[in-house]
């Protein structure tokens, strides 16, 4: 299965759309990848200077998820826990094999094992972690996914590996010598 890549917060805007002759329109919109509600508004004008409005929710979700729990960034030499929650609303419980992928290992390198199983009940969640470490500066990408049965999930990240510099205090002494004039 793809991964999940496309989390942006808007999922879109249309400033202008053109209704029939009925006052009806249609527009096709690709939703982000994100499992969560997205809440649709519409303002609506004529000629004659009337308005309205409206408002729907609209939810979306698979039978199988997985839900990112990640640092938002690593210094040089971390080492961090990578989890995330496997949610099931299959019907039957099931073992989840969940895989962790650094896309970028010379700049996250994963220091434990890649594959973890689970048991999951129907219905139920469950939360695994994965431990990696930040080697170089770079963005790396990583990928984790989970398959229960015949159905999976998968979402690709980027986290940021950082040089984190401490603060340097700096302190000029000494002595004036000589004569000074006012």
């Amino acid at each position: 299965s793809e991964s999940r890549k496309d989390f942006r917060v808007p999922a879109f805007w249309l400033g202008s759309v053109v209704t029939d002759a009925s006052g009806h329109a249609s527009v096709e919109v690709k939703l982000p990848e994100s499992l969560t509600t997205y809440r649709i508004m519409a303002v609506a004008g004529d000629r004659s200077s009337r308005f309205g409005s409206g408002d729907a929710e609209v939810r979306t979700n698979k039978p199988l998820t997985l839900r990112p729990t990640f640092p938002r960034f690593l210094a040089v030499g971390d080492r961090a826990y990578f989890g995330a929650v496997v949610g099931s609303q299959l019907k039957s419980g099931g073992e989840a094999i969940v895989t962790m992928t650094s896309l970028d290992p010379g700049v996250l390198e994963l220091s434990g094992p890649s594959e973890q199983r689970v048991s999951i009940a129907a219905g139920g969640n469950v939360e695994v972690r994965f431990t990696a470490a930040g080697k170089a500066i770079g963005r790396a990408r990583v990928e984790m996914r989970v398959k229960v049965g015949d159905q999976t999930d998968a979402f690709e990240d980027v986290i940021p590996v950082e040089v984190l510099a401490s603060p340097e205090t700096v302190a000029a002494y000494g002595a004036a010598a000589g004569e000074t004039t006012t």
